[in-house]
């Protein structure tokens, strides 16, 4: 897939304005640096980026930080689960002077995934 840039610009009286980005030689110092061709701000940046994440672009390895915080999330709602099933079966044990007593019949199934 190619990604077209055009460098656009609003004028006050609404005119708009492009041009096109070319190469040319400089003629400095070796290894000098040139003036830059764009800069943006820290917002337009930020914006520039969501932009292209609703297009659709995602920078490469996202889809395995995607898996892995699903998986995460997965394991966290199992565990919650299992949790709030102990709390249920420590909530009905009853302790007497011959220590922890609870009937087989009163003790929940615990989740499995």
């Amino acid at each position: 897939m190619t990604y077209q840039l055009y460098w656009m610009a609003e004028a006050i009286s609404g005119q708009l304005y492009q041009r096109k980005l070319t190469a040319e030689e400089i003629q400095n110092e070796p290894h000098a640096m040139a003036d830059p061709t764009m800069a943006i701000s820290y917002e337009e940046a930020t914006s520039l980026m969501t932009e292209l994440w609703n297009a659709g672009c995602r920078p490469t390895g996202i889809e395995s930080t995607q898996g892995e915080v699903a998986a995460l999330k997965a394991h966290i709602a199992s565990q919650q689960k299992t949790v709030n099933s102990l709390l249920v079966l420590v909530d009905k044990m009853t302790v007497s002077s011959e220590g922890l007593q609870m009937s087989l019949e009163e003790v929940p199934a615990l989740p499995t995934g």
